[in-house]
């Protein structure tokens, strides 16, 4: 009795995602907020220092 008010919508939904997929990964990049990695993480991986970043122009390095 409840199936075809749920299956209807989902099949729809699942038609359009299949019909316009690149529309719909657009959609999910766009909306989804960034988030950053904890600071634990940065400790565990050894980023915990900041580093100077490095310039190179034609392969050589020039100092900021």
């Amino acid at each position: 009795m409840l199936k075809t008010p749920i299956t209807i919508p989902l099949w729809l939904g699942w038609l359009l995602i299949n019909a316009f997929p690149d529309s719909v990964e657009a959609f999910i990049q766009y909306n989804v907020p960034y988030t950053q990695f904890p600071k634990e993480i940065d400790r565990l991986c050894g980023f915990e220092v900041k580093r100077k970043p490095v310039i190179r122009v034609d392969g050589e390095r020039i100092d900021p």
